[in-house]
């Protein structure tokens, strides 16, 4: 009867065991996701930032950023929400003055620059409607 005590006991610690393992996987899944959360925070203040000085017109080195798209090469993904009117249209005029400093090679500027319009949010998308917005942040980033 003692023994069968002791195997009970034991097979409970070997569960509790398994059980706090299994806790310590989810503590650092937990972990990795803050970071990647805290990382996209970081890219959207950042973008957020490069975007309201291209919208403010501020310069950069005595030289407004605008009169630089003309000549961006660097893949640029321009992201707005769909309810947010001012915004769709400075991410147009954006591609326009990208378009306009490439002439010929219009279908150059398809396939390293991209608009994407997240439904059902207004200026805040990564707020109001993440999930649309993340997958066109990994659908960019995988084409990079």
């Amino acid at each position: 009867m003692l023994q069968k005590c002791f195997s009970s006991l034991k097979k409970l610690h070997n569960h509790l065991v398994a059980c706090i393992n299994l806790l310590k996987e989810l503590s650092l899944l937990t972990q990795m996701l803050i970071l990647i959360f805290r990382t996209i925070k970081f890219l959207f203040i950042t973008i957020h930032r490069w975007f309201v000085y291209l919208t403010l017109d501020i310069s950069l080195h005595g030289r407004p950023l605008w009169d630089d798209l003309p000549n961006c090469r660097v893949p640029l993904l321009i992201i707005h929400g769909e309810k947010d009117k001012k915004f769709k249209k400075i991410a147009q005029a954006m591609m326009n003055a990208i378009n306009s400093g490439l002439g010929s090679k219009l279908e150059e500027v398809n396939d390293i620059h991209e608009v994407v319009e997240i439904p059902n949010c207004g200026h805040a998308a990564h707020l109001e409607n993440p999930l649309p917005l993340i997958a066109a942040l990994k659908q960019f980033l995988t084409r990079l």
